[in-house]
């Protein structure tokens, strides 16, 4: 009984040390992730540049044969949210990372939130089709420890897209 006892003292230590991560909502972005326009695909092409430039993005790669823009890795700052209760706390981010309880002492200014987004430019009939997809979300924060034999741990996150990024280039399209 005394091996227990000290077992699961153990473990409560153990785990009220990391941060506890709650899953993001499964989402089906599809309707906001395919946007129909009027515009042709050189307008459209030239629509989804400009949006980008406005909105800080570099382009990393651009195809304009296959329509495809990929961004440069983007520094998302202030423009994510924690996800609780199956939607961002924050309605105007651009991303949602999971939800962390007993985040281990570091706070939300602490985070860097990293991704890129892929755009496809397409024609369909006389407009076109755009697809947009957020790839490689790189959110964490590097904790130090307050012992110095300790070293830094890295905590990492599950992110998405919340639509609001997708919703403002589909008004920019229109």
């Amino acid at each position: 009984m005394k091996n227990f006892i000290v077992f699961a003292a153990i473990m409560l230590l153990c785990l009220s040390c990391n941060p506890i991560l709650y899953p993001l909502p499964g989402k089906n972005y599809d309707e906001i992730s395919n946007i129909k326009s009027v515009q042709g695909v050189d307008s459209a092409w030239g629509s989804v540049h400009r949006f980008l430039a406005a909105n800080g993005f570099t382009i990393k790669e651009e195809d304009k044969k296959t329509g495809v823009v990929t961004t440069d890795n983007h520094d998302f700052g202030k423009q994510f949210s924690f996800v609780k209760g199956g939607k961002p706390m924050d309605s105007t981010a651009w991303v949602a990372l999971s939800y962390v309880t007993n985040k281990g002492g570091f706070g939300d200014a602490e985070f860097h939130v990293y991704a890129h987004w892929t755009v496809q430019v397409k024609q369909a009939g006389t407009g076109s089709m755009i697809r947009i997809d957020l790839s490689k979300v790189d959110a964490g924060v590097q904790k130090a420890q307050k012992k110095s034999f300790h070293p830094a741990q890295d905590y990492t996150f599950a992110g998405q897209s919340t639509g609001v990024f997708e919703k403002k280039l589909a008004d920019a399209l229109r």
